[in-house]
């Protein structure tokens, strides 16, 4: 059929002219294609970083490792017997425990921190401090209890946001005769960017009896699969008395096999620059987590193979059975 110039064309341009102030807001221009496609790759990007970020955050806090307990903003209780098993048949026990309490009668930003090591939870892991999470040097896992107490000081804002910056501090002393005071701070950052998490913090501390000294951080986690996470970690902590530095460095593979249990492969290798500078040892670790009851029952059972400088990196065996008490809103 012919097209009718004088008949459907004027219908069809009345009909548009009468349409479009509804489709085109006054003053206002219809988003480009490049904007649309912008704004479905931020919410693509924040969507996958949301994940990454959630998945992350789950992984450490089965675990109850040293930054679900230092970044958890509300109240954490850490209770565990370790039991370490030597060639010869030595055995070797020792209690731990930490607790962050949320005081929101005083402020929503102060916390109340009670630790058993506070030296140890404070310096980031070297040969000679490593939290009870990660292997420690032969000759370093049999830490003495020193209890402490400190009042933390949180930024509010930090505490909403799961990436960003975080900042807290800590003023408080150590539980001896005559007591020993201490100041600590610390900052965080969390990065995801393509298909990894960068997370880096840097810490200063001083101690009465060590000193002053310094911390630093570098984390980049990417997933592999659903149940698969993959850490490279890099440490390095300095201390004044005696000046040294500590130096560690882990490939870490977590291994999610169901809701109650988890698996942690692990390659370290620890250093120091005193009385040397030197590898004091290289760690081979599995370490089988499991859920017992509810979410705050734990065992773990991680055998251990060592190469210590101090025995000529000879092949040294070491099993760790732990059972921890782990409570947290989370």
């Amino acid at each position: 059929m012919p097209f009718n110039r004088t008949g459907l064309f004027p219908a069809f341009l009345a009909a548009c002219l009468c349409f479009l102030p509804g489709l085109v807001r006054a003053g206002e221009a219809p988003p480009s294609l490049l904007e649309s496609g912008i704004e479905a790759g931020d919410s693509t990007r924040d969507f996958v970083a949301d994940r990454f970020v959630a998945m992350i955050r789950g992984v450490d806090r089965f675990f109850g490792d040293e930054r679900n307990f230092q970044e958890s903003n509300d109240s954490v209780l850490q209770l565990g017997w370790n039991e370490l098993l030597e060639p010869g048949g030595e055995r070797n026990g020792r209690l731990s425990g930490r607790a962050k309490l949320h005081l929101p009668a005083i402020s929503q930003r102060i916390h109340l921190v009670l630790e058993s090591d506070p030296v140890q939870s404070t310096a980031t892991p070297g040969s000679n401090t490593a939290p009870t999470d990660q292997p420690r040097a032969i000759g370093q896992s049999r830490g003495t209890d020193k209890q402490g107490v400190a009042l933390r000081f949180q930024h509010r804002r930090a505490q909403q946001e799961p990436t960003g910056w975080r900042f807290y501090s800590d003023v408080g002393f150590q539980v001896r005769s005559p007591l020993r005071p201490f100041v600590r701070s610390r900052a965080s950052f969390v990065l995801p960017f393509e298909n990894w998490q960068m997370n880096t913090t840097e810490s200063l501390f001083w101690f009465n009896g060590v000193g002053p000294g310094a911390g630093a951080l570098l984390d980049f986690d990417r997933p592999l699969a659903a149940q698969l996470l993959f850490r490279a970690s890099s440490n390095a902590t300095w201390f004044d008395r005696p000046q040294r530095l500590d130096l560690r460095q882990d490939l870490i593979l977590f291994h999610t096999l169901d809701e109650r249990s988890a698996m942690q492969y692990q390659a370290s290798v620890i250093g120091t620059t005193q009385p040397a500078t030197r590898v004091e040892d290289c760690i081979a670790s599995v370490l089988y987590r499991r859920q017992l009851h509810r979410k705050w029952l734990f065992f773990e059972l991680n055998p251990q193979l060592h190469f210590p400088h101090e025995q000529q990196f000879r092949f040294t065996p070491q099993l760790w059975l732990r059972l921890q008490v782990l409570f947290s809103k989370e």
